[in-house]
């Protein structure tokens, strides 16, 4: 299996001699704000976002700030505004077959992430655009340079330095009765998040909203919402997890580390710098009224961790993330018609051929996604749909895997799925963690029906109800 040129799957985007412009520094540098001014001097346009909070907020600022229409498009949700020639999406919606005029990749850098590296490596070789705007953090300058040199495309490098100055505080935080207004607590879970909540408004006597990333969308943006206008709101504190790393524009004073370790999924272990620099800087973000911002943590212990995170050089990006599509799958399976999408799966990631700068993404997801609903009837097709929905299924017992198992049932059985088959939530709200976590669950399985309605509509025709469904667990 030759994976060698992937820049040959993209023939639209090959038509044309791009012009690729890096958009280069730290968090607060500009660097996104800058390229979203070309968008918008654009005919055409497209924007590709690693999350759906931050498609829906540049498609609300383009039509209702800047008076220009433009479409929104994630995997669960597709809003048209009338003649519009610009759409936000998330990376994975990306459109590699429409001609646009400009282009525009957020966090591009995430193309070297084994999971979902694939979908920004799709989106910088695929867009068919006459400039694409590539935004990120430094490391990635070096792959997209060659990679932009075996396309045959331009590159211009714009650096950039960060707006305001981010301070290293150089004590602790002695006592949570020290919060103040405008600071952020990291934690690294939502048990965490929660009994920090708690102990801030128990000690502090300050009213504390919380982001993590197993909150519903929604319910992040209203307490992002709450957190910025504090001085109305009342809410003085936040406390999150890294999910505050991406998006979200945060008015924070002090970025404070109760934790400097997190749980992977399967090791628990030390933060990466990286990932320091991009929590900590989300300290005094510029023209969200702190004017300046610092970083500390809760332990004194923790504080050299933070401090040398900080300082740590630059390690560049090697390699990229690729993937199969469903066209080299099914050739695959042609060839070998014993082998069904689990083998196909299996083979592409363990005997494809690439070039050194690129690597096959972690398929596992995917994996055990197919090998759930392997036991059914399904045409490739079909198959290929269940395991790329976005579910994490690691453990066939979770509330996600069985939904996913129960919607393929219903899909293969009555050719018709219900979204009544999710079950509801108390019609009131979470008193407890466990009440919140079967909220949370039921969100994900509605968010799951939306996802399918969007792919077989008369399979899955109840997308209306589900979104009231859904709105009533955020």
């Amino acid at each position: 299996m030759d994976m060698t040129n992937p820049g040959r799957w993209y023939p639209t985007a090959r038509t044309i001699k791009r012009n690729v412009h890096l958009h280069v520094g730290p968090t607060n540098s500009g660097k996104t704000w800058n390229a979203l001014q070309r968008l918008k001097e654009a005919e055409s346009g497209v924007y590709c976002s690693p999350l759906r909070l931050l498609a829906w907020e540049v498609a609300e600022g383009l039509n209702k700030k800047d008076n220009l229409p433009c479409d929104l498009v994630t995997g669960q949700e597709k809003s048209r505004a009338q003649n519009a020639r610009h759409v936000a999406c998330t990376v994975e919606m990306a459109d590699v077959h429409k001609m646009r005029e400009i282009g525009v990749i957020d966090e591009g850098h995430l193309m070297g992430d084994a999971h979902r590296g694939y979908a920004f490596t799709r989106a910088l070789i695929g867009l068919p655009v006459k400039e694409l705007h590539v935004c990120g953090d430094p490391a990635m300058v070096p792959l997209v340079e060659k990679i932009v040199a075996e396309l045959g495309d331009t590159l211009t490098i714009n650096r950039y330095d960060r707006l305001q100055e981010l301070n290293v505080i150089e004590t602790p935080l002695k006592s949570l009765k020290d919060v103040e207004a405008g600071d952020c607590l990291v934690a690294f879970s939502r048990k965490a998040v929660h009994q920090l909540k708690d102990q801030v408004e128990r000690e502090a006597g300050k009213r504390a909203c919380i982001i993590y990333g197993s909150l519903p969308p929604e319910a992040r943006s209203k307490q992002a919402e709450l957190f910025n206008n504090r001085e109305e709101s009342g809410y003085d504190v936040l406390i999150a997890s890294d999910a505050i790393g991406m998006g979200l524009n945060l008015s924070i004073r002090r970025v404070i580390f109760a934790s400097m370790r997190k749980f992977d999924g399967e090791f628990l272990r030390n933060l990466e710098p990286p990932e320091v620099k991009q929590i900590a800087g989300r300290a005094g973000r510029y023209g969200k009224g702190s004017t300046e911002g610092g970083a500390t943590t809760m332990s004194a212990d923790t504080l050299p961790l933070m401090k040398a995170a900080l300082a740590a050089p630059v390690v560049d990006l090697t390699r990229c993330s690729i993937a199969p599509t469903l066209d080299q799958i099914a050739l695959y399976c042609e060839a070998k018609p014993d082998a069904g999408l689990v083998a196909a799966l299996s083979a592409f990631t363990s005997d494809a051929k690439t070039s050194p700068h690129y690597f096959m993404n972690a398929a596992e997801q995917m994996t055990d996604a197919a090998k759930l609903v392997a036991h059914l009837p399904l045409s490739l097709e079909d198959h290929w749909m269940f395991a790329v929905a976005p579910v994490s299924v690691a453990d066939p017992s979770s509330p996600s895997a069985r939904a996913l198992v129960t919607f393929a049932e219903a899909f293969v059985k009555r050719g018709r799925v219900s979204v009544r088959i999710i079950d509801s939530p108390p019609m009131r709200a979470p008193a407890t963690l466990a009440e919140l976590d079967v909220h949370e669950q039921s969100h994900a399985a509605y968010d799951l029906y939306l996802w399918f309605s969007l792919r077989c509509p008369e399979v899955f025709p109840e997308r209306d109800l589900a979104q009231a469904m859904r709105q009533m667990c955020a």
